[in-house]
């Protein structure tokens, strides 16, 4: 007997040093996956008339990034909301090419080539530039923010240290007239360090303003994308030009189009959006919007950087500014724009226009939030009932070492304030196996397809 129970403790031994062994050996974090298209889209989204998704979908751990091979070039598009557009514009080109082929366009161009400054007037406002050389991607956000995060702790250590030997070394040697010769030279210095900041800052706002002239786009282009349902300011660049072309024409002659009605939603989810977009300029949309903005408490520079942000559009900015206006009587909406406003990409730009616009159909389908925090990633609402909801616009998030960090940051400091006893992370897509089994144990529960429930109904 004295046998056979030594034999099973050395079995469950070397069981548990098998379970530790596998545990020590698996990886930290995962690496983004390879995607199939054809299990992830409908088949209007996979494949049309003009355009096919390919088949292999690449994903940074945040965003999916589809390749659309269509009758009028090839398109990326990272990230699903994206890809609607993209996809929405490849049947605006279908459209915007049989009016171009009609007899009555035609006519129109040799009017518009006889009466160019009038035609041109009626087009475009101001000069078109393009978005080129502005990094993308979702991922580079989250990659920056953890990278802020780990720093912001390296520095916290070091400058309490810092101040620890500053302190023990004022305490071992009184202050003298050289001393504090040296900090007054310190001040001066820092005096001119500043006024040399402000003055290239002022220069960068002017520069900034100049870049941004391109949003400018005139009444009849922005009735040729109402008619062929698309964003006027959009950045795809063979659509923009043939929008220019058909409404150059059409300034000076008539004719239809086929296509009459928006098809798969590109510029927002709310109602008022896209109409405005189509039938207000830009500038009036701005003045609206700064508007808006001061109603909901972001101050003057935070208004000031997102008009001079060239990734915000007149239609994505119009969209983030809707969405959380209409959460009339929300505490604390001030502070998403401000950080929306630090977006480098147009697919950033996109992610934090649709989770604030996913946050206010959570606030008006789900559960009404009372106030809105704000932290590193984003933020989220709380409700009554004590739930603090993170809503984002993620595709399919795994568990990377940048996703780790920042919801690791996120559950702690959301996770604890007062007044919130449970969190949830909301999400427009899935996540991955691993990443909900990790965002579990920080006390987090994750809800999936976001996108699925409130927008596609």
């Amino acid at each position: 007997m004295k046998a056979k129970s030594m034999i099973r403790s050395l079995a469950a031994g070397a069981c548990l040093l098998l379970a530790f062994a596998a545990a020590a050996e698996a990886p930290a974090h995962e690496e983004p996956p390879i995607l199939s298209a054809d299990r992830l889209l409908p088949d209007d989204l996979l494949r049309g008339p003009h355009h096919r998704v390919a088949e292999e979908v690449s994903n940074d751990g945040f965003l999916n990034t589809y390749t659309i091979e269509s009758d009028y070039g090839v398109f990326t598009a990272r990230g699903d909301d994206l890809l609607r557009v993209r996809v929405q514009e490849v049947a605006a080109l279908a459209a915007l090419a049989e009016v171009t082929k009609s007899e009555a366009f035609t006519q129109a161009v040799a009017a518009a080539a006889r009466r160019p400054i009038e035609a041109a007037a009626h087009v475009i406002d101001q000069p078109v530039e393009t978005l080129k050389g502005v990094p993308s991607g979702v991922g580079r956000y989250f990659k920056r923010t953890a990278r802020k995060l780990k720093k912001t702790a390296r520095d916290v250590d070091e400058f309490l240290d810092e101040r620890k030997e500053k302190s023990e070394a004022a305490e071992a040697q009184p202050a003298t007239d050289e001393t504090t010769a040296a900090a007054a030279g310190d001040a001066g210095a820092e005096a001119a360090a500043g006024e040399e900041k402000s003055t290239l800052k002022k220069t960068q706002e002017t520069a900034s303003k100049a870049t941004k002239r391109y949003l400018g786009v005139g009444r009849s282009m922005r009735e040729w994308a109402q008619k062929v349902g698309v964003d006027p300011y959009t950045t795809n660049e063979t659509l923009r030009r043939e929008l220019e072309r058909v409404a150059s024409a059409a300034a000076v002659g008539t004719f239809g189009v086929r296509l009459a009605t928006p098809g798969l939603g590109a510029i927002g989810t709310l109602g008022e959006v896209n109409n405005l977009v189509w039938t207000t300029s830009g500038a009036d949309l701005e003045v609206m919007n700064v508007k808006r903005l001061k109603e909901i408490g972001v101050g003057k520079d935070e208004i000031e950087t997102l008009l001079d942000n060239p990734v915000w559009s007149p239609s994505r900015l119009t969209g983030l500014v809707a969405a959380l206006h209409g959460m009339g009587g929300v505490q604390g909406r001030g502070a998403l724009p401000s950080l929306a406003a630090a977006a480098e990409s147009e697919e950033e730009a996109f992610f934090f226009q649709r989770s604030a616009e996913l946050l206010a159909v959570y606030h008006r389908e789900v559960a009404p939030v009372r106030q809105i925090l704000a932290g590193e990633v984003w933020g989220g609402g709380v409700t009554d009932r004590g739930t603090f909801a993170m809503i984002l616009a993620l595709d399919y998030l795994a568990w990377t070492e940048d996703a780790a960090t920042a919801f690791a940051v996120a559950a702690e400091r959301f996770g604890g304030q007062p007044g919130v006893e449970r969190f949830e992370l909301w999400l427009s897509g899935r996540a991955s196996p691993r990443a909900r089994e990790e965002l579990e144990k920080l006390g987090c529960t994750v809800e999936e397809g976001g996108r699925e429930r409130w927008l596609e109904q």
